[in-house]
Formats: C-alpha cells, sequence, structure tokens
C-alpha cells in the first residue's frame, strides 16, 4: 500500500482572516499539501447574510459527496471549533462516517469546553457522540487533552500545535518603543486593559507608539485615546493585515502584546516568536505550555491593568530584557512551530492511520 494519504481537509478559506486560515495556509506553505493528495473544501464564508453562508455550506457539502464517490479520500482532516462551526462541520463528520472514512478533527479556539457546559443535555450527547466517531482529535497542547476528557477518550487526542511558515528577519538590540497588537478588536481580547495600560506607558514615556492590526470595535479605541493628549496620535490603526502588510507590522515593531481572557494557540503569538520579538501574553488556554514567564516571554494575568503596564515599562526601560526573551522565544518556536516540523507531524499521524494503527 502507498505512504501517500489521499486526504480531504474542510475548513475556511485559506486566504481567509482568523486563526484557522492562518494554520491551512501554513499547511500549504509549509509542505503538508505537498505531501498528500490533498482536496480542500471550503466551508464558510466571510460574506454577510444567511444566504450566502448557507450556499457555501451546502456546496461544501456536495463538493465533498463527489470527494467521495469519485475521490474516495482514506483520511478526512476537518477544521472545527466552538458553536456554529461545530454544528456545521458535524454535517460532514457523519456523512464520511457514514462513508466508513476515518476522521481526524482537528480543534481550534480557547472556548470548545465552555460551548459543551453552556449546551443542553440533549446537545451535549449529540456533541460527545461526534467526537467518539473522530478516529483522532487533533488538539493545541497536552492541556487541551486533559480538557477535552469530558467529551472524548483521551486515549483519541494527539496534541500538535499550530504551524507557523516564518520568513527571513534581522532583528537587533535596539530601543522598545513600538508595541503590536494583532486580533479582533473585542473584549475577550483584552483590548480595554492594553488601551489603560499603554496610557500609563505613554504618559511617562511619549514616544512610544501602539500599532493595532485588526478590525472590530474601533470606537472603543477613539474614546480611550481621547482621555490623554496626544495619546490618539500614538495608537496607529492598521486595519486587518495579511501578507507583506503583516511582515511590515513584525519588522516595524518591537513587543508583541495580547492580553487576552481565552484563547487556544494564537498564532499571531508564533508569528511573534518566529521573528525573535519578545511576546506578553496571558497563561489561558495553551500559551502556558510554549511562553515560561521572564524565560521566552512575559505572562501576566488577564484584565491586570497594572500588571500589564508593569511589564510593558520594563521591557522599555531595559531593552536588553527584551533581546534575551525574543532569542529564547524564537528557540521555542524553533523546536516546536516552525511548519516544517508540525507539517511533518501531521503527516506521520495520516500515514500511521493509513496504515491502520487505529481503531474506529
Amino acid at each position: 500500500m502507498s505512504n501517500r494519504p489521499r486526504v480531504v481537509m474542510i475548513g475556511p478559506p485559506i486566504d481567509g482572516r482568523g486563526g484557522m486560515s492562518s494554520v491551512s495556509l501554513a499547511y500549504r506553505d509549509g509542505g503538508l499539501f505537498a505531501r498528500c493528495d490533498m482536496s480542500y473544501l471550503v466551508s464558510v464564508t466571510a460574506k454577510p447574510g444567511l444566504i450566502a453562508k448557507l450556499a457555501v455550506a451546502i456546496n461544501a457539502w456536495f463538493s465533498l459527496l463527489r470527494v467521495i464517490v469519485y475521490g474516495r479520500p482514506s483520511i478526512a482532516h476537518i477544521h472545527v471549533a466552538s458553536g456554529v462551526s461545530f454544528w456545521r462541520k458535524a454535517i460532514y463528520l457523519w456523512t464520511l462516517r457514514a462513508a466508513g472514512i476515518p476522521v481526524i478533527l482537528h480543534l481550534h479556539g480557547g472556548n470548545f469546553v465552555e460551548f459543551y457546559r453552556r449546551s443542553s443535555g440533549l446537545a451535549r450527547r449529540f456533541i460527545r457522540a461526534s467526537f467518539g466517531q473522530a478516529v483522532r482529535v487533533m488538539v493545541l497542547s497536552q492541556t487541551w487533552v486533559g480538557r477535552m476528557a469530558p467529551i472524548v477518550d483521551r486515549n483519541a487526542c494527539v496534541a500538535i500545535g499550530n504551524p507557523v511558515v516564518t520568513w527571513p528577519t534581522k532583528r537587533r538590540q535596539r530601543p522598545v518603543r513600538r508595541f503590536l497588537f494583532l486580533g479582533r478588536f473585542e473584549r475577550d481580547k483584552g483590548l480595554a486593559e492594553l488601551l489603560a495600560a499603554f496610557s500609563e506607558v505613554f504618559r511617562l514615556h511619549p514616544d512610544v507608539e501602539l500599532l493595532l492590526g485588526g478590525e472590530g470595535d474601533v470606537a472603543s479605541i477613539e474614546q480611550a485615546a481621547a482621555k490623554l493628549p496626544g495619546l490618539r496620535a500614538a495608537i496607529k490603526l492598521l486595519g486587518w493585515v495579511s501578507g507583506d502588510a503583516k511582515r511590515q507590522a513584525f519588522d516595524a515593531a518591537d513587543v508583541f502584546v495580547l492580553p487576552s481572557y481565552i484563547e487556544g494557540l494564537p498564532v499571531a503569538m508564533l508569528e511573534a516568536m518566529s521573528c525573535g520579538m519578545p511576546v506578553v501574553v496571558t497563561p489561558v488556554g495553551s500559551i502556558p505550555e510554549v511562553v515560561t514567564d521572564r524565560i521566552s516571554g512575559l505572562l501576566v494575568p488577564p484584565q491586570d491593568v497594572n500588571a500589564l503596564t508593569a511589564v510593558m515599562l520594563s521591557l522599555v526601560q531595559e531593552p536588553g530584557l527584551a533581546e534575551r526573551l525574543g532569542q529564547e522565544g524564537k528557540a521555542v518556536f524553533d523546536r516546536s512551530f516552525d511548519a516544517k516540523v508540525v507539517c511533518s507531524q501531521v503527516a506521520d499521524l495520516y500515514v500511521e492511520l493509513l496504515q491502520g494503527r487505529h481503531t474506529i
């Protein structure tokens, strides 16, 4: 039997926005698609309106039927998150299992367990039954293997981190003046705390800047910026950044800050580490397995403005600390999250399943 799997992967647009799209893009550019006979089906659209979203989901289901009938994949790999993402992907999961095709459920996001607990009893039984149909559940870290215990047998779980395709960077020790945030402008990303902390850093060091890449609640940014003279000019709204614009943002910035309340394993954090940039993040989700406080980054409690202010000030005042944290963070990234490393792990999992070392 050939070790080259025929895989159907189901997820968001590869060139779309968000963590799942970034992971799929890294799989493609990191070489995973080239190691398989890969069919990629887009199951969701960013276009507004229920009709547009429903049309894409239905089209993906019919495309899946064609792949099953004419291509007969040996493995299916489904990207899934909480909420609507789960209910939509469950249709594809049960279709594939009815056809006898082993399925890998690849769990993203940091709030799936909370979604499960908030669901009705009937919904929880369906969620457990659905995950029980997966031959493997890919999670982001060993922490998530334990967290998913109420939903799926831990023996079915495999921890594989998010991949990031690196680009050439040449960072050198320099004064810390620009902080970078990438993500949705929303409460759970800790944006209010970041703006409050940056206001204090700016008051003490008026030459600092905050680069905000993303979209969402811009009004709250404008309101926070109006509280201190000159602060608005120090806050640069980059819009949603990707490709060359994202690389330019990383090259321009000195420190990455993401004080989230909830996370899985943020791709933007890994991208910053890949550039040798120090990261300031919260110990939520899988982050503590990647970032060791004051060794490979700085950890602050969620919603703690004083702690966030203190670590941001420490980096402004100690550029040597920023350089040391960035170098160690890059070493952690190179060992575990470079796309070539992660794609090899996923390809090995495919081969393991193809060779029949699993139970369904």
